[in-house]
């Protein structure tokens, strides 16, 4: 589990030596999708490849235990929000003496498209991603640090696309239910299983960023786990980012063992621009571990009490 919540808060990579290259055209065209594999219940196809395993309950194509990618749809969110994210992330790391093999913008078909490689001892990350207006799609993953994996994973990640045609349900996307009886929350995105709820369901963007917002997600069942640790790091995270009018200064103001598997954390934040409060619970149970964290800048004290009734409401499908 710690390579996947790794991969996706976009990769932490370490400076190393290169080989080889990978050249990417700025330009791929796209024909017939019509036989290539669906993903889950995303809109997100790739080619069949009989090396690789789908594994739906982490949204992972897998080949072995250090070769696998994750597939992450984001419907309702414009590409270039999330782009400038990722982009933001391997300057830094640069910046910061980290090697990057590969960083390219092109275009998949009709989709604005990112790539970039980065090796980290005797693997190699790769984070592609593509969309437009209305998606985004993020798929990352690993392999062995050798040219011919490279060569595999990039000619095959290079094969997915987004069908239009294909008519989800958000809902179907998540792997829990959850109440939302009495309060003006709806369903805004999922992020690969993470989803987000807003009032009325609006859209967050780098712009319009400052609502009231929650986020549930349910992860596979970790062992050798603390559940303190975990949450002293989620709320590490959640204070960084790499815009600095969205970073917050956070402070606890209450944390709360509920019981042995079960923690949560009452917090005040500031940003440059702003205050606000926050509200984490996380819960160990059989079928793995639930996470909420939710944000409130508006009607704060009543959307804590409003955050801590949804979470007891939440349950694994």
């Amino acid at each position: 589990m710690n390579k996947i919540l790794a991969l996706l808060l976009i990769l932490t990579i370490s400076s190393c030596s290169t080989s080889g290259q990978i050249k990417i055209p700025d330009n791929i065209k796209v024909g017939d999708i019509s036989s290539k594999q669906r993903i889950g219940n995303t809109r997100v196809v790739i080619d069949e490849n009989a090396n690789y395993k789908f594994i739906p309950d982490i949204m992972r194509l897998q080949k072995s235990q250090n070769q696998y990618l994750q597939i992450i749809e984001i419907p309702n969110q414009d590409y270039s929000s999330t782009i400038i994210n990722i982009i933001n992330k391997f300057n830094t790391i640069e910046a910061q003496g980290g090697n990057i093999r590969l960083k390219k913008e092109f275009k998949l078909g009709k989709f604005n498209a990112f790539l970039a490689l980065a090796p980290q001892g005797s693997e190699e990350q790769i984070a592609f991603a593509f969309g437009d207006k209305s998606f985004s799609v993020l798929i990352m993953g690993v392999y062995p640090n050798n040219e011919k994996d490279r060569k595999e994973v990039v000619d095959y990640v290079l094969t997915a696309y987004l069908d239009k045609s294909i008519k989800t349900n958000l809902q179907e996307q998540l792997n829990f239910d959850l109440s939302l009886k009495n309060t003006t929350y709806k369903l805004s995105t999922v992020n690969g299983g993470i989803a987000i709820y807003t009032e009325n369901g609006d859209a967050l963007s780098n712009k319009d960023w400052q609502k009231n917002y929650f986020i549930v997600s349910i992860l596979p069942k970790p062992s050798g786990f603390s559940l303190k640790q975990y949450s002293d790091k989620m709320i590490e995270r959640l204070g960084q980012n790499n815009f600095e009018e969205k970073r917050i200064s956070i402070e606890v103001l209450e944390e709360n063992e509920l019981s042995f598997d079960n923690i949560e954390v009452e917090m005040k934040g500031k940003t440059i621009s702003t205050d606000l409060l926050l509200y984490q619970n996380i819960k160990l149970t059989s079928d793995g571990l639930i996470q909420f964290i939710g944000l409130a800048f508006n009607d704060k004290e009543k959307q804590i009490e409003t955050f801590k009734s949804i979470v007891k409401t939440i349950k694994k499908k």
